[in-house]
């Protein structure tokens, strides 16, 4: 976690003070789901090794979900040009969640109580992933 602290902080420095993009917004929010997305990638990395057997599976893991992640986080195809079905599915992907609440924390300048929707879903994320890990590493240790 404090890896992710140190990378958080040096990302909004980066971003906001030496490399000065627009931040209409407080950064205390930013920094907050900044950490939130961080946290999302560690809990993630943890639980596909766990699910791995050796590291070349893990190795093999880990491209396959980075690629769910980004095609359906709306980087290639926009949401609103992906069939309705599809985008419902987009629309509550971790990555689209921390882009789009980014967006409008640093861009539209909303506040904490505009993006808590967004964030009480990536927080559902983490926690439903860090428990399949938990779960997967409790019934390893007991055989």
């Amino acid at each position: 976690l404090i890896f992710i602290l140190l990378q958080i902080i040096l990302i909004y420095i980066f971003g906001f003070i030496i490399f000065p993009a627009r931040n209409y917004g407080s950064p205390i929010p930013v920094l907050l789901f900044l950490f939130l997305i961080a946290l999302f990638g560690l809990i993630s990395g943890l639980t596909i090794s766990i699910f791995s057997k050796n590291k070349e599976q893990a190795i093999q893991l880990v491209p396959f979900f980075v690629l769910i992640l980004l095609l359906f986080s709306g980087l290639f195809v926009p949401l609103d040009q992906m069939p309705e079905n599809i985008r419902l599915i987009a629309e509550n992907m971790p990555l689209t969640l921390g882009s789009q609440s980014l967006k409008m924390l640093t861009l539209d300048g909303v506040g904490f109580e505009d993006i808590q929707f967004n964030m009480s879903r990536l927080l559902i994320w983490i926690t439903v992933i860090a428990l399949l890990g938990l779960l997967k590493f409790r019934f390893e240790g007991n055989k």
